[in-house]
């Protein structure tokens, strides 16, 4: 495991190409170590982000834009290595993928999280998330749905 990083390193978030082979293994990998316990989700149909710390990764996460509800998007997946957790970094994937959202002219962002999930609710939460209760019970009965409405 690498050494912690200074709480003042250089912090990148930027959006790369899924459809490469090298990367759709990396967000694989990166979804099997940070959120073990799940099924690894398609990196195909997918918008994806990387985040880094002084040049290392550090984390991730991915936005699907959905067919069926054409002026919504769904963040379908996110993680942070242990080792940089606690530098705001999955505050700063919700933000660049909502960016996106907004650039594309979508109005909705909806997410889910497990009921034990705290961190990530909290931080969905300061990022202008909303509970909310879909008709369509989309990802099951015994999680948190989250909403984000984008104003024009």
């Amino acid at each position: 495991m690498p050494p912690s990083p200074a709480k003042d390193a250089i912090i990148s978030i930027r959006r790369v190409d899924g459809s490469h082979p090298t990367t759709a293994n990396l967000i694989r990998g990166l979804q099997l170590v940070c959120l073990p316990s799940d099924e690894v989700y398609p990196i195909q149909d997918s918008l994806w982000w990387i985040a880094t710390v002084q040049g290392c990764v550090a984390g991730f996460g991915g936005l699907k834009i959905l067919k069926l509800e054409p002026h919504a998007c769904f963040l379908c997946r996110a993680g942070v290595l242990d080792t940089y957790r606690g530098r705001g970094l999955h505050c700063r994937l919700i933000r660049a993928r909502v960016a996106e959202a907004r650039r594309r002219g979508l109005t909705y962002v909806m997410t889910y999280t497990l009921s034990l999930n705290a961190a990530s609710s909290n931080n969905l939460i300061h990022e202008g998330f909303k509970t909310y209760s879909p008709k369509d019970l989309w990802a099951g009965a015994s999680v948190i749905y989250w909403l984000r409405e984008l104003r024009k």
